[in-house]
């Protein structure tokens, strides 16, 4: 059994030389890591729920975007048709739909995000593409479902 004791108004456990601010401050960051653990855990369940929330002949992939690189799908779209697209970094990533406008290139949806569900509706007849950069040091891990409404077809 330990012995507790106050030093100038802080609660030691003997033996131990850590106040109580030190172990709570220990616990919290223990917590931390647990939650983000528990979230790493948890990412294939968040991208199989994405990928059951599409409709049939969406298009969904699990990929490791390494450090500083990025991930591009394009397809064609008939003017008025509409791109669902659902997505789940492990940590925060740059996401656009870009499409080229003469000489230069349109950027209608631009986010940076852990997550992101939504629909572009194209204004005209071209290739769009979704891109995913990887600001970070290290490799993350992404999961994305797109699908085209309308008249058309897609990719």
């Amino acid at each position: 059994m330990r012995e507790r004791r106050e030093v100038r108004g802080e609660r030691r456990e003997a033996g131990s030389g850590a106040t109580g601010n030190q172990a709570a401050v220990s616990s919290m960051m223990f917590c931390a890591f647990t939650a983000s653990a528990a979230a790493l855990l948890l990412l294939p369940s968040l991208a199989a729920a994405h990928e059951t929330a599409m409709p049939p002949g969406a298009h969904s992939k699990n990929v490791r975007l390494p450090a500083k690189e990025s991930r591009k799908e394009c397809l064609k779209l008939a003017a008025g048709q509409r791109l669902a697209y659902v997505f789940t970094a492990q940590q925060t990533a740059q996401f656009n739909i870009h499409y080229p406008a003469g000489d230069k290139v349109s950027y209608p949806v631009r986010r940076n995000v852990r997550h992101l569900h939504g629909e572009y509706t194209s204004r005209a007849a071209q290739d769009y593409c979704m891109m995913w950069t990887n600001p970070h040091a290290v490799g993350i891990n992404l999961s994305y479902s797109f699908s085209v409404r309308g008249g058309g077809k897609s990719k």
